[in-house]
């Protein structure tokens, strides 16, 4: 719709046994929101959506290394606020529980996270 492909049936037709697994899985939950579901859902478009342009992109505008570099970098600026609270918060809460601050420690795994997901990303846009 968005790049003017066209899919074929065998790749419609692969679908069917995924969405039968997904309503055989979700038939009898107990625990159904519709909140959460439309939350997934709305994941689910926005990442196809992001999967498009991204195909876009890399035709005629940018490498898969450049893409994910601004794409990180544009996720650093939404994530660093919510970040810096949440270290603002751990370290006085930490300190009136007379424990050591998590910060240096989150750091390690944002950054191990960050590694991992750079090579898992560009190992999808390379293939």
């Amino acid at each position: 719709l968005i790049l003017g492909e066209r899919t074929s049936m065998p790749r419609l037709l692969s679908l069917f046994p995924v969405m039968a697994g997904l309503v055989l899985c979700t038939a009898n939950e107990l625990s159904f929101h519709m909140i959460g579901f439309l939350a997934a859902l709305m994941n689910n478009v926005l990442d196809c959506i992001q999967n498009v342009v991204s195909k876009k992109m890399m035709k005629s505008l940018v490498t898969p290394v450049q893409l994910q570099f601004f794409t990180s970098v544009a996720g650093s600026f939404f994530q660093l606020p919510a970040m810096l609270w949440q270290l603002r918060e751990s370290a006085s809460s930490a300190a009136t529980a007379h424990a050591k601050p998590a910060g240096s420690e989150m750091a390690i795994y944002m950054l191990i996270c960050g590694v991992f997901f750079h090579v898992q990303s560009v190992s999808a846009y390379c293939t």
